[in-house]
């Protein structure tokens, strides 16, 4: 979680305070001696408070951790344990509502993305949950929220897979998968995006060029746990931008 009023800086920044090389600190497990602001366990790109790496390095008490705020920046998992347990989705079916935004408006929008690692207000995700699912409409209202049904979702997240493991899978390929129509398989890759996987995929080339600028030091393994993408797609990527 970053906390609301906290100046979040990658392993670049934190060299440029401490007077080191980003390799050195790597090397030296700063973030065993500077806390991070990263939920506990996730294998994402290290994101630092400012402010408590300069008392570290001038050997002052950290500053005391704030109180929750609705402007507190959450992961992909904070945002999904922020969701009341009876509402929340698995991790999986999470992924692929978050990831899936832009094509079928199910998820919450990203509010930023730090150091390349998305993430959502707490606000956000209070106000994305409290959201009626469609089943607790009243006879004859309009349906101003898609009604997710498990199967659909499933398949959604499976096309998603299939997708990912390679962009130009056919209507055919993806029907004989999940045992469905060469139409229904088409309109599945239809919401997925199928129409703009060119454009996505530049996209994600651009951001993985940024994300290298940042980082130029750097492994193929953080860049993917960065971008939330297999180290498969990152090679493509890279084979892409180094011509």
């Amino acid at each position: 979680m970053i906390p609301y009023g906290s100046k979040p800086v990658g392993i670049d920044r934190a060299a440029e305070m401490l007077g080191k090389s980003p390799g050195t600190l790597r090397n030296t497990r700063i973030w065993e001696k500077v806390r991070t602001l990263n939920r506990p366990g996730a294998r994402v790109t290290r994101i630092f408070d400012e402010a408590d790496l300069a008392a570290y390095r001038d050997g002052t008490p950290l500053p005391p951790q704030p109180a929750p705020h609705p402007r507190d920046l959450l992961d992909v998992e904070e945002a999904r344990l922020a969701i009341p347990e009876e509402r929340r989705p698995t991790q999986k079916t999470w992924q692929t509502y978050v990831y899936a935004t832009d094509k079928d408006g199910i998820g919450p929008p990203t509010d930023a993305r730090v150091e390349g690692v998305p993430h959502w207000y707490r606000e956000t995700i209070a106000a994305w949950a409290a959201r009626p699912d469609g089943r607790h409409r009243t006879k004859g209202s309009r349906n101003k929220v898609p009604i997710v049904r498990e199967a659909a979702v499933r398949n959604a997240a499976r096309v998603a897979e299939l997708l990912e493991a390679d962009p130009s899978v056919t209507p055919a390929q993806v029907a004989a998968d999940l045992g469905l129509s060469e139409r229904q398989a088409e309109r599945y890759l239809a919401a997925a995006g199928r129409t703009t996987v060119r454009d996505g995929a530049a996209q994600r080339r651009k951001e993985l060029a940024d994300y290298l600028t940042r980082n130029p030091d750097a492994t193929r393994r953080q860049m993917a746990e960065a971008m939330g993408l297999p180290v498969a797609r990152i090679d493509k990527y890279l084979a892409v931008l180094r011509g």
